[in-house]
């Protein structure tokens, strides 16, 4: 039992370090960090790559809605969603529920 009990914390405590959590306008949001795979801005879509399981590394993809309203940064400046490129790394935030896919709130490409 005891072993059972360390194995559901140490699920819990890797689940938390693909997802963070977080509110923003009232509402709450998730993250995930990873490489943007398919960026197709005129149809308002990015995918991104991120590691789903260090342990057993295995990778999962999410499709995320971006638009005008989602806030691209680099570092410290604003970019556009222009500027982001197949491959880069980033932390994408984004809203899971509402709608028909996740909606990119915010998009931190690393440097």
């Amino acid at each position: 039992m005891k072993y059972f009990v360390l194995g559901l914390l140490l699920v819990a405590i890797m689940a938390g370090s693909v997802f963070a959590f977080e509110t923003i306008d009232g509402k709450d949001v998730s993250a995930i960090d990873g490489e943007v795979v398919v960026l197709d801005t005129a149809d308002g879509r990015m995918t991104v790559r991120w590691l789903q399981d260090e342990i057993q590394v295995l990778y999962d993809q999410m499709t995320l809605a971006i638009g005008k309203d989602t806030r691209v940064m680099k570092g410290t400046d604003t970019i556009t969603i222009d500027d982001i490129n197949v491959g880069d790394m980033v932390t994408a935030k984004f809203y899971r529920r509402g709608y028909s896919l996740p909606k990119a709130v915010q998009v931190i490409v690393a440097i």
